[in-house]
């Protein structure tokens, strides 16, 4: 399946229907509802976060603080990576997936308009918290993690392939329930087939071996390994292969040889559901469904918490 450009014109009477994108004649459309005027929104100078995509602003509209991701148009993947986000996030309603409010488009950039994180994202509140790990409680950390596997499950379901889970794509609201974001280089299964709409595997260190090192697309299977990637750091609060070259972490890959430490202090469940995602064998790891029903068994379970 193709993804067009974005077409605000013209828009068939069935697109009418609130927040969604809405495909007709191999076109995208958006509705009336996303489409929100430049003028509604007052961006402010404090930036949220930076990438190759551009800038993301802190802002107010409709009286309520939101974050703004400016995507700069200097080249058609820009384009595209602006199409693949809004298309991908409009398809979702979960508290564990950050709700897309609208979007509209200025002289140079397109932008798209996000409910606000007040806590940032993961992998700046893990370096925060680091050296003072008594303010990241083992409880508050499993807790997060259960709400990153809801995430994937609720994306899975819906056929769509993340394909760069990571701590820093893990954003976290002000009661520090954690959100997956940033879908510039995900898939939507459509039909009987998936359709990647936009190019890229995900980052190194987060990344399946299959993906990695032998150039496959990514699947739910190797989300599964980026998210037993993540789930180690909420319990290590350290960058995953942030000791090894690039090289020395293909080998590693390759040889599948043992992922990284797992602290002795890790949840016995969820240790085992770490090292379940880090299987070699893509067949091997274990599904979103089956990683939220273990870890929620567990979170209720004041045992495992030493009360």
């Amino acid at each position: 399946m193709d993804y067009l450009q974005i077409d605000q014109t013209n828009m068939p009477k069935e697109s009418k229907k609130r927040g969604i994108i809405y495909k007709h004649d191999k076109k995208y459309y958006v509705t009336n509802e996303l489409s929100i005027s430049p003028s509604s929104v007052m961006l402010t100078k404090k930036v949220l976060g930076t990438g190759a995509f551009g800038i993301v602003l802190l802002g107010k509209y409709q009286s309520s603080n939101v974050a703004v991701k400016k995507i700069e148009l200097s080249s058609p993947d820009k384009e595209k990576e602006f199409e693949k986000e809004i298309v991908v996030m409009s398809k979702c309603n979960s508290p564990n997936v950050v709700r897309l409010i609208g979007t509209y488009s200025e002289e140079r950039s397109h932008c798209i308009v996000m409910e606000y994180m007040k806590n940032g994202d993961l992998q700046q509140y893990l370096a925060l918290k680091k050296n003072n790990q008594s303010e990241a409680p083992l409880k508050l950390r499993y807790r997060m993690g259960c709400d990153i596997a809801r995430g994937v499950y609720y994306l899975h379901e819906r056929g769509i392939v993340h394909s760069d889970i990571k701590s820093s794509n893990i954003l976290l609201d002000k009661y520090f329930r954690a959100k997956i974001s940033d879908f510039g280089i995900s898939k939507i299964k459509e039909s009987s087939s998936i359709s990647t709409i936009g190019k890229g595997g995900g980052t190194t260190s987060w990344m399946a071996p299959e993906v990695e090192s032998e150039e496959k697309p990514t699947t739910k299977e190797s989300d599964m390994f980026s998210v037993g990637i993540t789930l180690w750091e909420l319990m290590s609060f350290e960058k995953p292969f942030s000791k090894i070259t690039p090289k020395e972490y293909n080998m590693k890959l390759l040889a599948n040889e043992k992922r990284e430490e797992i602290p002795p202090n890790t949840p016995p469940i969820l240790k085992c559901y770490i090292e379940k995602c880090w299987e070699h064998d893509p067949q091997n790891r274990p599904k979103a469904a089956e990683l939220i029903d273990n870890l929620l068994k567990e979170f209720v379970d004041d045992a495992i918490w030493g009360k």
